[in-house]
C-alpha cells in the first residue's frame, strides 16, 4: 500500500503540473495541451496489456521497480523544461512517462492481489483504488502549495517575466514528484530482500512421506492413494 501511495501522488501530481506548463508557461490552449496526452493514454494501455503478458516470464516486483524508474526519469526531465523547450521533446518525455506508467500498473495490481481469495478480490480492489485516489489528491493539494511557494520565491528574488517565474515554480514542484516516485522503490526493496530468504527455506524443506504428518495434521490425501485395495 505505501507503494501505491506513492506512486499515485507521483502520476497524478505529474499529471497536474504539466498542463498548467503547458498552458500558463507556453501559452498551449487547454485543447492542445490536453491533446498531447492522447498518445500518453495509447502506449499506457498497450503496455498494461504487454507488461501484465510479461508477469508470467518476469517477476512483477522487478517490472513495477522497473516503471517506476522510467517514471522517476520522465519528471526529472521534465523538472528541466524552460520556456524554449520544444515540442517534441516535450512529447518525448510524456510517451516515456507513458511507457513508465503502462509498465508499472499491471504488475503492481497483480502483485498487491495475488494473495487473496476469490470472495476477498473485489474489495481489496476497491480498497487499492480508493487509495490511488485519496493519495492523488493529497498530492495534488501539496503540489499546488509547492508552486505557489516556489512561484512567489523567484517573483521575489528574481527579475524575469512572469510566464518565467511560473515555469520555474511548476520545474521546482516536478521535482519533488520525481523524489516522490523515486522513493516508491523503497518498499519494493524491503519486500523483495524480505521475501529472497523465504525462497531458500521452502527449497531446502523436506517433502512428508506418505502417512508422515505435517503441521500436527496427517496426510490424509497421500494415505488414501497408497491404501491398497
Amino acid at each position: 500500500m505505501a507503494v501505491l501511495t506513492l506512486f499515485a501522488i507521483g502520476m497524478l501530481g505529474g499529471t497536474y503540473l504539466l498542463p498548467l506548463y503547458m498552458q500558463r508557461g507556453l501559452g498551449y490552449t487547454a485543447l492542445a495541451a490536453g491533446s498531447m496526452f492522447l498518445p500518453v493514454g495509447v502506449i499506457q494501455g498497450v503496455l498494461s496489456a504487454v507488461s501484465g503478458y510479461l508477469t508470467r516470464y518476469v517477476r512483477p516486483l522487478l517490472l513495477s521497480a522497473a516503471g517506476i524508474l522510467i517514471m522517476a526519469l520522465s519528471f526529472w526531465l521534465a523538472s528541466r523544461f524552460t520556456l524554449h523547450t520544444t515540442h517534441g521533446h516535450i512529447l518525448f518525455i510524456l510517451y516515456l512517462r507513458g511507457f513508465g506508467m503502462g509498465l508499472t500498473f499491471a504488475p503492481l495490481n497483480l502483485f498487491s492481489l495475488k494473495n487473496l481469495t476469490q470472495q476477498d478480490m473485489a474489495a481489496a480492489a476497491g480498497i487499492s483504488n480508493s487509495i490511488k485516489q485519496l493519495a492523488g489528491s493529497i498530492g495534488i493539494a501539496l503540489l499546488t502549495v509547492i508552486l505557489s511557494a516556489r512561484t512567489s520565491y523567484h517573483a521575489a528574488h528574481e527579475t524575469i517575466s512572469a510566464a518565467q517565474t511560473y515555469v520555474e515554480g511548476v520545474t521546482d514542484a516536478l521535482r519533488v514528484v520525481a523524489v516522490i516516485t523515486l522513493a516508491a522503490l523503497l518498499p519494493l526493496l524491503w519486500v523483495f530482500r524480505k521475501k529472497r530468504p523465504g525462497k531458500s527455506g521452502v527449497k531446502g524443506a523436506a517433502t512428508p512421506s506418505p502417512g508422515e504428518t505435517v503441521s500436527g495434521k496427517t496426510d490424509k490425501t497421500t494415505i488414501y492413494r497408497t491404501k491398497p485395495e
